[in-house]
């Protein structure tokens, strides 16, 4: 199989010559039948001879292979009398490890090792478990946003919840509005008050030491929705090459974004069966476990059949939205934030705030300045609250100015 990386003899038979010698045929295969790209699987190959090199070296064999073992090995390259130009181009490939090492595990020439446990504090893990099965909150959510705060609470105070007094409490919220952020000290409290009110609502605590999470200023809609205008969001959706696979995915990506309105997350999370093509609609969940269908407009769906209309798809049996490279992993909710700040950059799109939530809000605006009621935006984006939707009515500045009282000048007498 190495044979379909490298036309060259020589290299074909310096490889199967190596220390790993007709392993890595079989490796090929593995990366063959994955889907990497040529030029990813011609440098794990000749990542991984390498690594055969570095255990011939160091007397040592294919089941010592770990990860404990890449800081020796990464170390060993720039000596190594194997590598004779561009050294430093093999520290870009520590992926190509983990994929090696993952397949020989897999095929049992490298023992497994049990995985580490969960070293959060176990309250932490309760609480994360019951904001996804009780408040439907997706747990990479909580476990980024609550969970490194609520770990720094638990470790510096302890799992004895008796112990725990309105003074300590306050205490720590002063410490974390120090070091950090005013808007990330907010998360913080809410953060702490949710963790108290499940420990409440589980019968761990008493009910009054929520009062005992301090509020901090908060000017409720003081600031405005980050957004874009929407000839900049039609001139980013236009910006994706639709005859290139990876242009064809951005581009419905973006579109479901910028005409849905829904969350990286909810395009992430896609499933082919949220899709009902007979009656055009697609389901998404968002933050809580009600789920909500909306309508799917005629050039979104095309554009999601048109990238379905790809070879490399044919493994996904689950989720709609994959990666660019093999093995067409589904994305993440990173991933598609990463996206849109990408295309922004290559479409010349200045974004005011990096990340896909401002396609969110540019539709927001866009249907207000169309002469759409608060309502009916909400409805669009599944707010709960009118509450949450108010925020877009300080936006059309030009209507604002129409109710605007003069400002008081002095008369002169």
């Amino acid at each position: 199989m190495i044979d379909r990386f490298f036309s060259d003899p020589v290299t074909r038979h310096r490889l199967r010559n190596g220390p790993f010698g007709l392993l890595l045929d079989d490796f090929a295969a593995f990366l063959l039948d994955s889907q990497y790209s040529k030029t990813h699987a011609q440098n794990y190959l000749r990542y991984a001879n390498l690594l055969g090199s570095y255990l011939m070296d160091t007397g040592r064999v294919i089941a010592d292979l770990d990860e404990a073992l890449y800081a020796g090995f990464e170390a060993w390259l720039p000596t190594s009398p194997y590598v004779h130009s561009n050294k430093g181009a093999f520290f870009a490939l520590r992926c190509g490890f983990g994929v090696l090492l993952e397949w020989l595990r897999a095929r049992g020439d490298v023992p497994r090792v049990p995985p580490p446990g969960d070293t959060r504090p176990t309250l932490v893990i309760d609480f994360a478990s019951w904001m996804t099965r009780v408040r439907g909150t997706q747990s990479a959510s909580v476990n980024q946003s609550y969970g490194p705060a609520l770990v720094r609470f638990v470790v510096a105070h302890g799992e004895v919840i008796s112990a725990w007094t309105p003074a300590v409490i306050r205490a720590f919220v002063l410490a974390e509005v120090g070091r950090t952020s005013a808007r990330r000290a907010k998360t913080v409290c809410t953060a702490l008050r949710m963790f108290l009110r499940f420990l409440a609502t589980t019968g761990r605590c008493d009910t009054a030491l929520l009062g005992a999470v301090p509020t901090l200023a908060n000017w409720k809609k003081a600031g405005l929705p980050k957004h874009i205008p929407r000839a900049d969001a039609e001139r980013l959706i236009a910006s994706c090459d639709r005859s290139d696979p990876n242009g064809r995915r951005d581009h419905a990506i973006l579109l479901l974004l910028c005409r849905l309105g829904v969350r990286a997350g909810d395009v992430a999370g896609l499933r082919f069966e949220d899709i009902d093509w007979g009656k055009a609609r697609i389901s998404v969940q968002g933050k809580s476990k009600r789920r909500v269908a909306l309508p799917l407009p005629q050039d979104v769906g095309d554009a999601i059949l048109a990238y379905l209309d790809d070879e490399r798809l044919t493994r996904s049996r689950e989720r709609v939205f994959l990666s660019c490279n093999g093995p067409f992993a589904p994305l993440a909710r990173g991933s598609v934030t990463s996206l849109v700040v990408r295309r922004a950059a290559a479409a010349g799109v200045f974004l005011p705030r990096a990340g896909a939530h401002v396609l969110r809000h540019t539709l927001a605006t866009s249907l207000l300045a169309d002469g759409m009621s608060l309502e009916g935006i909400g409805a669009v984006l599944r707010h709960e609250s009118i509450e949450t939707t108010a925020i877009y009515a300080k936006v059309d500045a030009h209507l604002l100015t129409e109710v605007a009282r003069p400002w008081p000048v002095e008369v002169a007498r």
